[in-house]
C-alpha cells in the first residue's frame, strides 16, 4: 500500500519491522529491495538472509546478481550462483543473467535458452535473449551510425518481439506478466537498434 501511493520510508519501515520477526521472508524482502534506489549495496545482507537458508530461491537470486551488477560485487552472486546449482530452469535464468553481466554473451544466450523452456521463466528468458540480439555491446544511440547488431539478430529479436505481443494480447484481460508499457519499450528498443533515420 505505501509503496502504490509512492510513500517508500514507511514502506521501508514496514519491510524492516517484519524481517525484524521474519528475516527469511523472501516476499518482504523482495519488496524492501524494490524501494532501494540508491546506495544499493545496502540491500545486498537482506537478501543474503533469504539465500543462506533457501539457496534456490530463484527470484531474490536475480535481485542479487541485478544489485551486486549494479554495485560493483558480481563476486558475491557468483558465490552464492555456486551454491544454487541444480537443474532448475530458474537456475538456468540466473546463470545467464550472470553471464550477460560479465559480457559473455555466448554463455548468457546459451542459459536462456534453457531457462525459456519453462512456463515460469518463459517471458523473463525471452525478453533477456531480445536484449542479447538487439543491443549485445550495450551500445548508446547517440555514439552510433550503423545499426547495434547484425540484421540476421534483429530479425531473430523481431520474431521474439511478436511472440511477446502475442503472448500480451492473448493474456492481458489475465494478468499478464507484460503490460503495454513492457511492448512498447520492446518496440521502442528494436526500432533504436536499427538505428536508421526512420527507425529512430
Amino acid at each position: 500500500l505505501f509503496k502504490g501511493r509512492y510513500d517508500i520510508e514507511r514502506c521501508r519501515k514496514v519491510c524492516l519491522d517484519y524481517l525484524e520477526l521474519d528475516p527469511q521472508n523472501e516476499t518482504i524482502t523482495l519488496l524492501l529491495t524494490s524501494s532501494q534506489t540508491e546506495n544499493m549495496h545496502l540491500s545486498i545482507p537482506y537478501l543474503q538472509n533469504v539465500l543462506d537458508v533457501h539457496p534456490t530461491y530463484f527470484r531474490c537470486l536475480v535481485r542479487l546478481v541485478e544489485i551486486c551488477a549494479r554495485s560493483g560485487k558480481l563476486n558475491v552472486a557468483a558465490n552464492y550462483i555456486k551454491k544454487a546449482k541444480c537443474n532448475d530452469p530458474g537456475f538456468y535464468f540466473v546463470k545467464g543473467l550472470y553471464f550477460s553481466y560479465v559480457n559473455n554473451t555466448e554463455k548468457a544466450m546459451k542459459f536462456f535458452k534453457m531457462a525459456k523452456n519453462s512456463n515460469k521463466w518463459e517471458i523473463s528468458a525471452k525478453i533477456q535473449i531480445f536484449t542479447l540480439l538487439t543491443n549485445p555491446e550495450r551500445k548508446y544511440l547517440w555514439f552510433e551510425e550503423e545499426p547495434f547488431s547484425s540484421e540476421e539478430k534483429l530479425k531473430e529479436a523481431e520474431e521474439i518481439f511478436n511472440s511477446l505481443l502475442a503472448s500480451y494480447e492473448n493474456t492481458k484481460s489475465n494478468n499478464s506478466s507484460l503490460n503495454y508499457s513492457d511492448i512498447q519499450i520492446l518496440k521502442g528498443e528494436l526500432l533504436c537498434a536499427r538505428n536508421t533515420e526512420n527507425s529512430i
